[in-house]
């Protein structure tokens, strides 16, 4: 299983070089650097999933129930 991970990843790596990273400049070939790790938008609506019974806004949600909701409305319940 490891070696079929090894090559997958090669794969793909040189799939994305051939498709995209050898038509845009240089300077925005390296996708590791720290300025480039992006940030939670914690003002904005996020996909959850439930994953135990809680209450949103009155309303009970139960367990593998999905939500659209702002994370300031569920940052409480995170856990």
């Amino acid at each position: 299983e490891l070696e079929y991970l090894k090559e997958y990843g090669s794969l793909l790596e040189d799939h994305l070089r051939q498709t995209v990273l050898d038509h845009i400049p240089e300077a925005w070939q390296a996708l590791d650097e720290p300025h480039m790790i992006d940030q939670p938008d914690y003002k904005g609506y996020h996909f959850w999933l439930v994953k135990e019974p809680i209450e949103v806004d009155e309303v009970e949600q139960d367990v593998g129930t999905c939500l659209v909701a702002k994370y300031s409305t569920l940052r409480d319940l995170m856990k």
